[in-house]
């Protein structure tokens, strides 16, 4: 079962959240690239994810919303995280286009590549 289900996957854009499938509206593809099975109950999928052009762009998006917030006398830091944890939108505004554009992309890759550059950063001190 899982091996068929693992060909069906590897053509077919999802994403895994909270173990469960879901369509991806983002532009950027996730794509499971193994099933490691550690006993007959319990599978861990491992997926990948093509990420040259995604920290770029989550870059601009997240310098874009963080401008606008500030020129509109918000916290931009208490603003972004609010939005991130809620998903609600209405912590960012509309002003220069910022709440259609944050919400171009998963509030999840927006996370990562925070992680990722957190990381990044405080692995070279």
């Amino acid at each position: 079962m899982y091996k068929s289900t693992l060909n069906l996957f590897q053509n077919k854009q999802i994403v895994v959240y909270n173990g469960r499938e879901r369509r991806s509206s983002s532009p950027y593809t996730y794509y499971i690239s193994e099933v490691l099975e550690m006993d007959g109950f319990d599978k861990t999928m491992k997926f990948s994810i093509q990420d040259e052009k995604q920290s770029v762009h989550v870059n601009d998006v997240l310098l874009t919303v963080y401008d606008a917030l500030q020129e509109k006398g918000y916290n931009p830091i208490n603003q972004i995280v609010g939005y991130l944890l809620s998903g609600d939108p209405a912590y960012i505004p509309r002003h220069k286009d910022a709440r259609s554009i944050i919400r171009k992309l998963e509030r999840d890759e927006l996370i990562e590549e925070l992680v990722k550059s957190y990381l990044k950063h405080h692995r070279e001190e």
